[in-house]
């Protein structure tokens, strides 16, 4: 399988696609919460996907680093979809 073939039945699978936390269509990334470099064996593993508006896809998949990940992407974004001012 191919990452294009994949990415295609995921679309039509989970549609409509949108960002995981601002809900967003626009300019979705297809996290990858660990990374293929790390484990090719998760790669075409629906689990270890994530939906993310490229801003999101930079900040929580990979901390503001391009050269980073978070593991821990679904916890972080449901924090945030669940934070109020009045939390602090």
């Amino acid at each position: 399988m191919t990452w294009k073939s994949y990415k295609r039945k995921y679309i039509q699978r989970h549609h409509p696609i949108v960002c995981a936390l601002c809900s967003s269509y626009r300019l979705i990334d297809f996290h990858h919460i660990i990374p293929t470099a790390i484990n090719p064996a998760l790669q075409f593993e629906d689990s270890n996907i994530i939906p993310l508006c490229r801003t999101h896809h930079f900040i929580y998949g990979h901390r503001s680093n391009w050269n980073d990940f978070n593991p821990y992407v679904r916890e972080d974004i449901a924090r945030m979809k669940n934070f109020t001012f009045q939390n602090l």
